[in-house]
């Protein structure tokens, strides 16, 4: 998208001052020429505030964006294509529901690969808790959307530890690690918000083994 806008001014700029030096240009054509090259730097800082991981995209970002996606600034030429301004207009986030879906799908493939094991009597349900660590108590996890007692005390536990672990691994080359109080402070809030077990939250903090 930038090597686009850029190509776009440049060619903006380039079509101005041709026609500047054969004597074709009125006052009308450069200030028409002036509110392209602004709108163009508009689309810059627009589509870096949508990208930014901290931007929440409301709606009056997405009609601004949606107005440039259909403005030719060149005959056949668009600033955004239609994939780029449905990945810029997600609310929350940097995945499609696609790719969420795709991403959202390991819990899934891990019990698959799990099953292929042979667990005794005491971890036979090894591969129902892999496939339910991301579930939460209010039911707005995934994949089956699970709520409170559906959820075994196994998988509530395996969820807790595995939000901490993405807080606060230095592994992630998407995000730098979090302290562990700045974790233990997601989690509570996740538990008032009623979406992780108080008590377990509380159990693991006080146990200290995450030091």
């Amino acid at each position: 998208m930038r090597q686009r806008l850029e190509l776009v001014e440049n060619s903006l700029i380039r079509a101005f001052l041709e026609k500047k030096v054969a004597g074709a240009v009125d006052r009308e054509q450069e200030e028409e020429h002036r509110e392209q090259l602004a709108r163009i730097s508009q689309a810059r800082e627009l589509i870096e505030k949508a990208n930014h991981p901290a931007t929440f995209v409301d709606q009056d970002l997405v009609r601004k964006l949606s107005e440039l996606a259909h403005w030719e600034p060149l005959p056949g030429v668009r600033l955004l294509t239609a994939e780029e301004l449905k990945c810029l207009s997600i609310s929350k986030g940097t995945l499609t529901d696609e790719e969420r879906k795709i991403m959202e799908s390991h819990v899934t493939v891990a019990q698959r690969m799990l099953e292929k094991f042979r667990f005794n009597s005491r971890y036979k349900d090894v591969p129902a808790w892999a496939l339910s660590h991301h579930e939460l108590l209010d039911g707005t996890g995934y994949p089956q959307g699970l709520k409170d007692g559906e959820i075994p005390l196994e998988a509530r536990i395996l969820t807790i530890l595995d939000v901490y672990d993405a807080l606060t691994a230095s592994d992630r080359p998407y995000k730098k690690a979090m302290a562990p109080q700045a974790a233990f402070n997601i989690l509570e809030k996740m538990a008032q918000e009623g979406k992780l077990d108080s008590l377990l939250v509380a159990a693991f903090k006080e146990s200290r083994i995450w030091e």
